[in-house]
């Protein structure tokens, strides 16, 4: 009963992090953060490429993503903040005429840090536990490291057909109820960022478009991205053309906690950058950092206040051991 009971716990507080911020990962600003990509004063060359996702049945490739949500004080609610990370591995399960693939999705280690007035944990898959309750706390993230996402992706980055077992959707609902969010709408969040949809034509530097998605939260809640993107040409990186491109985010939620708490955020200014390697056909590097202006309502008691949320993501070399020290 106790180890059923601490593991909701855990995994609830991964899915509401999930569900306030929307996935992803950044790090916490210490040693071990790695430097931030949208700051980095890239060598960029000018170029002209068609960029396309290129998904061969049986590949396989790994991200590692973090996210970092911070919440100042407001009026009685306190100080917060999250971090949660995640590897995940990608693999390409069939490929059909089109280029459009299945792809499945499965998660190899989770990292959460979470630090409140009242609380806070700091726990790892990839490390044996540190006492009792955290070796409790450990197996409550089995449903997640066990389960199999499905969705499909086609070249150009569009994102379709998503699928979840039916014990993870079990587990949300018991959790929290129909106002926490479904693992299925974060991985829609995570790959409106991580792959938003590319250009049918070549783009040269300079070239801009957009990109927007939706996705649900609870019942009564909504998520939507938008990006306008711009190309800016390719870098070089170990003796690789990467291809660079910047965007401007802008993602508006609302949402009802314990079915009394509204909460409305809206971006106030943010910057992205995602630097992708057209030869093999896939994302190799992003991150996005946001600041948004976040209200909190119960009933006639409203406050204002405003979160950073930084997401971020690499893709981890095929034989890269786990960094116990890195988030």
């Amino acid at each position: 009963m106790a180890t059923h009971r601490y593991g909701r716990s855990l995994v609830g507080a991964a899915l509401a992090i999930l569900y306030l911020a929307g996935m992803g990962w950044t790090a916490e600003e210490n040693d071990e953060s790695p430097s931030s990509l949208v700051k980095q004063d890239l060598d960029v060359q000018d170029g002209t490429a068609t960029l396309r996702w290129k998904l061969q049945p049986g590949a396989s490739f790994r991200y590692r993503m973090e996210q970092q949500m911070d919440v100042p004080a407001a009026g009685r609610v306190p100080a917060q903040s999250a971090m949660l990370g995640m590897d995940v591995s990608w693999t390409v399960v069939a490929v059909n005429d089109a280029g459009i693939a299945d792809m499945r999705l499965t998660i190899d280690r989770i990292r959460m840090k979470t630090n409140s007035v009242s609380s806070a944990s700091d726990i790892d898959t990839a490390r044996p536990a540190k006492d009792a309750l955290e070796e409790l706390m450990l197996e409550g993230t089995q449903p997640l490291l066990e389960a199999e996402f499905g969705f499909r992706l086609s070249p150009r980055g569009e994102s379709s057909d998503f699928t979840q077992p039916e014990e993870v959707e079990n587990l949300r609902g018991a959790l929290s109820g129909a106002d926490s969010n479904s693992p299925i709408e974060v991985l829609k969040q995570v790959l409106a960022l991580l792959a938003p949809t590319l250009p049918e034509a070549a783009l040269s530097s300079g070239d801009t478009w957009e990109h927007a998605a939706q996705a649900r939260i609870g019942e009564d809640g909504s998520k939507s991205i938008d990006l306008d993107l711009t190309y800016r040409g390719t870098v070089e990186r170990a003796s690789l053309p990467l291809h660079v491109v910047d965007f401007v985010p802008q993602i508006e939620m609302s949402a009802i906690r314990g079915g009394l708490i509204r909460i409305r955020s809206v971006t106030k200014e943010g910057e992205g950058r995602l630097l992708f390697d057209n030869e093999a056909g896939r994302l190799v590097e992003f991150e996005v950092v946001e600041l948004a202006d976040m209200e909190m309502s119960l009933g006639a008691d409203k406050k204002t206040t405003q979160m950073t949320n930084r997401v971020a993501a690499r893709l981890l070399t095929e034989n890269e051991p786990v960094d116990e020290g890195a988030p």
